[in-house]
């Protein structure tokens, strides 16, 4: 879509506009935002349904549950959602042995939130078993394998693993869950980690600040993992996981004849080309990218006007 201007004219369609120019063409261009994958790694061994474990008269499973469906709901559009458990590989929990590894049930895809909701609602827990979080996330590699689907391992966008448990890895198990962390983040393209500890009394802490430093994803202070010790404190790590997962990976959907003619726009104010702390365009996959505080103001909602602009003079007026 392009508009141009005689002398002493104003281009305003699209609100794309230049001034004092003549035969001015800017090019709005769109770009679609490219939501992250997100894989929900959700305990649930016996202690999530222990009566002893309650919080106030509810399973810290069903207070889990429920904040994975308001995060689902709130964030489903945005964020391409998928579900691994343990222990088990199936849904009403195979108790064959003690370490039993858990498995992906849903692959991360767009608007998976009404198929998660519905699956963990026919789901069982498990009995009295340990907690093996190293041998679930070491099924990930060859998840990620997979020739039909790529997973975790998808180069067009952000991956995450997000583990909510409430206490460490059974010592009883095989591996060190902090080394598997650490080896998904240097897969290419990298997987970080998120861990959720969740309940008052969480086993291990310094196994999970441990896993956080190896994700990438520490927390300042202590702990460095997400601790929520209530179903509030629960919807709120959640949330703000879910908010720093955010997309700052624009997709344009042309490829502009040349990328230094490129301006971007927050809510009419033009935002410095700075791949620290603004933006960058990446010619392999005709992306713009966000990081700093740019990526930031995207994340935190502010930006209510984003405008991707070709060919505009370095005197552009945007008009309402």
């Amino acid at each position: 879509m392009r508009d141009n201007c005689v002398d002493g004219q104003t281009c305003n369609s699209d609100n794309i506009c230049a001034d004092r120019k003549t035969n001015c063409g800017g090019e709005l261009f769109e770009a679609n935002e490219v939501p992250p994958n997100v894989l929900i790694v959700l305990d649930r061994s016996y202690s999530m349904v222990d009566p002893d474990n309650n919080i106030g008269n509810r399973t810290r499973w069903d207070i889990a549950n429920e904040a994975v469906s308001t995060v689902l709901t709130n964030f489903d559009s945005s964020i391409r959602f998928g579900l691994m458990l343990f222990p088990s590989d199936r849904q009403g929990c195979d108790m064959s042995f003690t370490c039993q590894h858990g498995a992906v049930f849903i692959d991360p895809q767009p608007d998976n939130g009404n198929q998660i909701t519905s699956f963990l609602g026919a789901t069982s827990t498990c009995g009295r078993i340990c907690t093996p979080i190293a041998e679930t996330l070491n099924q990930l590699p060859s998840y990620m394998d997979r020739p039909a689907y790529p997973g975790l391992k998808d180069a067009s966008r952000e991956n995450y693993v997000l583990l909510i448990t409430d206490g460490e890895h059974c010592t009883t198990c095989w591996g060190d869950p902090t080394d598997i962390v650490r080896d998904l983040r240097n897969e290419s393209p990298e997987i970080k980690t998120f861990v959720v500890g969740f309940g008052t009394d969480v086993a291990g802490s310094e196994q999970l600040n441990m896993m956080a430093d190896a994700g990438g994803t520490a927390r300042p202070g202590e702990p460095r993992y997400y601790q929520a010790e209530s179903a509030q404190d629960l919807d709120e790590a959640l949330a703000i996981i879910s908010g720093a997962v955010l997309s700052c990976d624009y997709a344009l959907t042309e490829v502009p004849p040349n990328s230094d003619e490129l301006s971007v726009y927050f809510n009419n104010t033009e935002v410095a080309r700075n791949a620290a702390d603004g933006w960058e365009y990446n010619p392999a996959n005709n992306h713009i990218v966000f990081s700093g505080n740019a990526c930031t103001e995207l994340q935190s909602g502010q930006v209510t006007d984003l405008k991707i602009i070709f060919g505009c003079p370095d005197d552009i007026i945007i008009v309402d």
